[in-house]
Parts: structure tokens; C-alpha cells; sequence
């Protein structure tokens, strides 16, 4: 008798455990909502914050755009019994959620806008690293980067037609046709 309820006990144990060894499994889309900015410049090989009213070189100029994502659960795999008063006890591995990108970059355009409101388009003087640490135009770049890219740098390789004054504009379009647009603070190069 003393085994079959210690086997009881054991099994209820066993079922709790199996059951809570890992957290919900949610299903989740992703869009894109919205792009901020950060601007830096080289100082010794670091890349620094560009303070307001601060003059840059310009070969030593970075943007950094981030992409703000909107997440919708639309699933949940909800694997839990009840506790039947023992602690949960978490897996050393979990498979984790899943998430759906319903879009990706199409396109990334960089205008500047001079002292004058006057827009040109510069996108061929900027340029990204690839995986190897190379520099490569931005359409080649956006075709190696997966979905879940949001932080994305671009680096001024070619100071020609760039203003002293300037802001800069981006405009991102995506796969299903949305398209968001940003301005950067003004930009004063030596």
C-alpha cells in the first residue's frame, strides 16, 4: 500500500512537472510603425553621440535608424494543468515564441534637405557593413537582411554634393507597400 501511494504521488509529480516545463508558446505578427534616428561620428575609432550645434567631418558621420515594431499575439499554446500545490519548474531549453514578419524593406531612400528646403536625393553616398565588415551599397545590404533587422547603420562614404547644413530625410518602404518617413536633426559639417 506504502508503494502504490508513493507511485501516485510520483505520477502526479511527474504529469506536473512534464506539463509546466515550459512557459506559453505565443504565435506573434510584426509591423513596422514608426523610424527613429541617432547620429554619430568617429572620434579615435568610437563612434560618439552628435551634440547639437556640434560641426562633424563628414567621412565620420553614421546613422543609425531603428525601426519600432507593433506586435499582435494571434496564438497561444497554453500548456499548463493544474499545479496541484507543486512549484513550477522551467526547462533549461524552451522552444519560444514564433514570430511573423508580414513585412520586410523593399527600399530605403535618403534625401537631404539644405538650408533652403531643397531636397536631393543621396542615397548612393551612404553605405552599410555587410557580414564582413565591408562596405556595400544600400540595396545589396537590404538583400542580406533578415526580417528581424531593426537597428540599421548607414555610413557617409562619399562627401560629394553633401551640404555644410543640412537635415537628412528617410523614407523606408516595405513589402506591402507602407511606407514611413523620418527627418533627421540638422547636421553641421565642417
Amino acid at each position: 500500500m506504502k508503494n502504490k501511494v508513493i507511485i501516485v504521488f510520483a505520477s502526479i509529480f511527474v504529469l506536473n512537472f512534464i506539463s509546466s516545463c515550459c512557459p506559453n508558446e505565443e504565435t506573434i505578427e510584426i509591423t513596422y510603425s514608426d523610424i527613429d534616428s541617432k547620429l554619430f561620428t568617429e572620434v579615435n575609432s568610437n563612434f560618439v553621440d552628435i551634440e547639437q550645434n556640434t560641426t562633424v567631418e563628414k567621412l565620420d558621420f553614421l546613422m543609425g535608424l531603428y525601426l519600432e515594431e507593433d506586435q499582435k499575439r494571434i496564438a497561444s499554446n497554453f500548456k499548463e494543468l493544474q499545479n496541484l500545490s507543486f512549484q513550477k519548474s522551467y526547462a533549461i531549453s524552451c522552444p519560444g515564441n514564433s514570430y511573423i514578419y508580414l513585412e520586410s524593406i523593399n527600399d530605403i531612400k535618403i534625401k537631404q534637405i539644405d538650408a533652403n528646403g531643397n531636397k536631393v536625393d543621396v542615397t548612393l553616398n551612404f553605405k552599410a557593413k555587410n557580414f564582413n565588415n565591408e562596405f556595400v551599397d544600400i540595396k545589396n545590404y537590404l538583400s542580406t537582411v533578415e526580417n528581424e533587422q531593426t537597428d540599421l547603420f548607414f555610413y557617409l562614404r562619399d562627401e560629394k554634393n553633401i551640404e555644410n547644413d543640412v537635415n537628412f530625410e528617410i523614407e523606408i518602404s516595405f513589402t506591402s507597400n507602407k511606407v514611413l518617413n523620418h527627418k533627421t536633426d540638422k547636421i553641421l559639417f565642417n
